[in-house]
């Protein structure tokens, strides 16, 4: 068992401890758990039954009490700690709980090492910066793992945990949630409407997001969004910068610690990225900075290095991913795409989309940003999936927003999305998804959707060859 293992059992010891939650992360936990304590008795509570089928044999020893169905997390009131796992609201729990009776892994994980931890967040384009910063750090030779949302889950890297491992944690809002511990290093990159349906309100989310800043004390750092700086003014103790970029497109790196001297990054360096896209180009710019701050990139060979592993990465798959060219057009999957903000980023990034599929379910977002965007013709041919695509398109045609030329089309699903795709779209130009919504009640999640996508795509082609 490692020193932070024992820490960490050492500071559990007291506790009767609960799991609220049993899907990935809560058997994780579990495990985590079994190994401190292998002859403990834990509780586990989830509303499905079916998700704790595996715990029969441990329920049976002692080891483990089960509770599920709608109020499976009454069960749990006997409990001093209780761990929550990221999908369960507090919205729809607080009224059960002491704030201070409730973790997570991602709290005890930073308890132990946030002072060797880089924590990520932001609406979009966390997924790809934690993958690039990692990246980066490799480069340079640092021994650098992914852990939270892509990656490990946090509490299975703590058995092989060196004193020279740096840990890039990517951290959605959901687990920021009941956080009372921050990383040393931190980037957030920005902040849009989403996920409404998991808290009371617009505030509640983005107070989740700035627990990573709110938490930070002396001698801590961020990395901060242009759009989000003024608004995190003054949170938190640590120290806050934006990527320091002149008119030119220039990146100005800081000095670093064996040379003293700040360095100036041209755009040009990125000019043979595999990522498309200026906000992909900020996401580099991003890695590269956290790179030099973390005392990794601080020669020119070692910022050489970086900068050729930061272009050569080819991206995370459903984000802005081309999957197939076929019949002339190419399809690209941006499934990950579920507020409007970055649907209008994929569209402006692919740069020759003539077809977008887009729509998804229904949170309550408001849509006049991407409504706005569309009637400018960007895009010749919209086509619509349930719920918010079709609803968007009837409140285009109803305002008489759209340019002529504009074609409209529902799609009942996916399948008829896809067939509409090959039959209008010009060769020579793209067809994007990019829903702009949430996959809940289509799809398991935005992966699936992705998929969904791109097989159908892949299935046409087929299909075509056979003929």
């Amino acid at each position: 068992m490692t020193h932070v293992s024992e820490w960490m059992r050492e500071q559990l010891a007291p506790h009767r401890i609960g799991i609220l939650g049993f899907g990935l992360e809560g058997r994780s936990t579990l495990a985590f758990l079994r190994r401190l304590f292998p002859d403990r008795a834990i509780l586990v509570a989830d509303r499905e039954a079916a998700e704790m089928a595996g715990l029969s044999g441990e329920e049976a020893s002692g080891l483990v009490q089960v509770f599920s169905g709608a109020d499976c997390a009454r069960g749990l009131a006997g409990c001093s700690l209780i761990f929550k796992t990221p999908g369960i609201p507090w919205k729809t729990i607080d009224h059960l709980f002491r704030p201070e009776k409730m973790t997570s892994q991602t709290d005890l994980f930073l308890s132990a090492l946030g002072g060797r931890t880089i924590g990520i967040t932001g609406t979009k384009g966390k997924s790809t910066t934690t993958a690039l910063v990692c990246t980066a750090l490799r480069a340079c030779g640092r021994d650098a793992v992914m852990v939270g949302n892509i990656g490990l889950p946090a509490l299975d890297a703590v058995a092989a945990d060196t004193a020279e491992r740096l840990y890039v944690y990517e951290l959605s809002s959901h687990m920021l949630e009941t956080v009372r511990h921050a990383p040393h290093a931190a980037i957030y990159l920005n902040l849009y409407e989403e996920h409404l349906d998991h808290y009371h309100s617009f505030e509640g989310y983005a107070a989740a997001k700035e627990n990573l800043l709110r938490l930070q004390g002396p001698g801590d750092f961020a990395i901060v969004g242009e759009q989000v700086f003024t608004r995190v003014s003054g949170l938190g103790g640590g120290t806050r910068r934006c990527l320091d970029i002149t008119a030119e497109g220039t990146l100005i790196l800081p000095p670093a610690a064996r040379d003293g001297e700040s360095v100036a990054i041209p755009e040009t360096v990125f000019s043979d990225r595999m990522l498309l896209g200026v906000h992909n180009l900020h996401c580099l710019q991003t890695a590269l900075l956290m790179a030099r701050l973390c005392g990794a990139a601080e020669t020119p060979d070692l910022l050489r290095a970086a900068i050729a592993a930061l272009n050569a990465f080819t991206g995370l798959p459903h984000r802005l991913q081309q999957v197939a060219v076929a019949e002339g057009i190419s399809f690209f999957d941006d499934s990950i795409s579920t507020i409007p903000q970055a649907c209008i980023a994929a569209v402006v990034s692919v740069g020759n989309v003539d077809t977008l599929i887009f729509g998804g379910l229904d949170r309550g977002i408001d849509y006049t940003p991407l409504s706005d965007f569309l009637a400018g013709g960007p895009v010749a041919n919209l086509i619509a999936l349930p719920a918010t695509g079709h609803r968007m398109i009837d409140l285009l045609l109803e305002t008489g927003n759209l340019p002529d030329f504009v074609r409209t089309f529902k799609a009942k699903d996916m399948a008829e999305a896809v067939d509409i795709a090959f039959r209008i779209t010009l060769p020579g130009h793209a067809c994007l998804l990019s829903p702009a919504a949430a996959s809940y009640g289509y799809y398991r999640n935005f992966e699936e959707r992705g998929a969904h996508f791109s097989g159908l795509v892949q299935a046409r082609i087929s299909k075509n060859v056979l003929l």
